[in-house]
């Protein structure tokens, strides 16, 4: 048996790559906000904490997600995939 596959162009997976990206972005504003406004009663390591925690690790997150599906349309754009079962 054989299975053969064509990618194409890809289109959606930049639009979920563009996503993922939007969202890191906006996790890590929702962060900063919050480390200014709505952690102002914490002490500075607790802060500190919760910064990295929760806006850099997510806006991070967001970031690698979004190079690895921008790599893999680029890679996989237009290629042709087949694999042979016995």
């Amino acid at each position: 048996m054989k299975i053969q596959f064509k990618f194409g162009n890809l289109k959606g997976l930049n639009v979920i790559a563009y996503l993922l990206l939007f969202g890191g972005l906006l996790r890590l504003f929702s962060g900063l906000y919050d480390f200014f406004k709505v952690q102002s009663k914490l002490d500075f390591l607790e802060k500190l904490d919760f910064l990295v925690e929760n806006a850099l690790l997510f806006g991070l997150n967001g970031l690698i997600l979004f190079l690895i599906l921008k790599w893999m349309a680029v890679q996989l754009r237009g290629k042709d995939f087949e694999m042979s079962l016995k």
